[in-house]
């Protein structure tokens, strides 16, 4: 569903499902895209297009067939805060209504997703996969409701419809969702940082210049440099290694184009087209210096170890 600019501003002021389901696990967002996303760096949501509207028209008729299948009144999803943690959130794509004790109440929330080709493979063996299985046992918290119904046209075959209740899933996502907002977000202390790009998008981004001064580094960072510098030679060394052996395969190819191996092809060839030197380019055309500076990005901060001056 989309949002409007009012639902994603109020998103930012707690965990959302798409959270809750990056801090378990999400092929879309990781835990620094969205310590990024609250704390203002980043806008999140992408702008609807021609894609987004078509699966928008596909997930409304989801929403509605699980209506009919489970004999329930849909109401138009909306962002909701829970009534007294305020840090969740959720947007389900619709609500669910039944006739209780004589009044109406919501008893369900729902998910529908148009599932690209690419994605299909992820929805066989086990039904949704555990990132929409997680967003919609999320969505009921603040809500107040302990079911959830899932909708997927997947690559445009037969729609599967799946229930989704699990209060001890509930409770564990809670608690992840509390120490991240309030041991991360809140303190702005960033998550410890791993080897991914997002990752080093998230150090880029809140330490995009440096300030010109040094300060004596800790203990522990004292270790991490030369743990650093020791993976650093570490690295050369199999790199060279690496190399070595990819001289001798080139030498032992020769004048052939590959050398087969038990289901590998070992290939030894040109690339088509060749490489383009758009420095030449630039050069021989004489482009006018502001119009190269117009599209030159600054340059990014680089991690350097080197031996002080005595």
């Amino acid at each position: 569903m989309a949002l409007t600019l009012e639902q994603k501003q109020l998103r930012r002021t707690g965990i959302t499902a798409t959270d809750a389901a990056a801090l378990v696990y999400s092929p879309f967002r990781t835990i620094y895209d969205i310590y990024l996303d609250k704390i203002g760096e980043i806008e999140a949501e992408e702008a609807p297009n021609d894609t987004y509207e078509l699966a928008a028209t596909v997930e409304q008729k989801l929403i509605e067939m699980m209506g009919q299948r489970y004999n329930l009144d849909v109401k138009p999803g909306r962002t909701v805060v829970h009534p007294t943690e305020k840090w969740i959130l959720g947007t389900p794509d619709c609500f669910f209504i039944e006739e209780v004790d004589g009044s109406f109440e919501t008893v369900a929330v729902g998910e529908a997703k148009n599932v690209g080709a690419d994605k299909v493979h992820e929805w066989y063996g086990g039904g949704a996969p555990n990132y929409v299985k997680v967003q919609n046992i999320w969505q009921q918290i603040p809500a107040c409701v302990k079911r959830g119904y899932i909708g997927a046209a997947l690559g445009g075959t037969h729609p599967k419809f799946y229930e989704n209740t699990d209060a001890k899933a509930a409770e564990a996502m809670q608690e992840l969702g509390y120490n991240f907002w309030h041991k991360h977000v809140l303190p702005r202390n960033p998550p410890k940082p791993d080897g991914s790009e997002s990752a080093a998008r998230m150090v880029r981004a809140l330490y995009p210049v440096d300030s010109g001064e040094v300060r004596d580094a800790t203990p522990d960072e004292a270790l991490q440099i030369v743990q650093y510098c020791k993976l650093a030679e570490e690295l050369k060394r199999l790199e060279e290694q690496r190399e070595a052996i990819g001289n001798q395969l080139r030498l032992s190819i020769g004048e052939y184009s590959a050398l087969l191996i038990d289901g590998f092809t070992c290939s030894y060839r040109a690339p088509e087209g060749g490489s383009v030197s758009w420095k030449k380019i630039v050069e021989t055309a004489k482009v006018d210096p502001k119009t190269i500076e117009k599209f030159t990005k600054p340059a990014a901060r680089r991690l350097l170890v080197s031996r002080r001056a005595a």
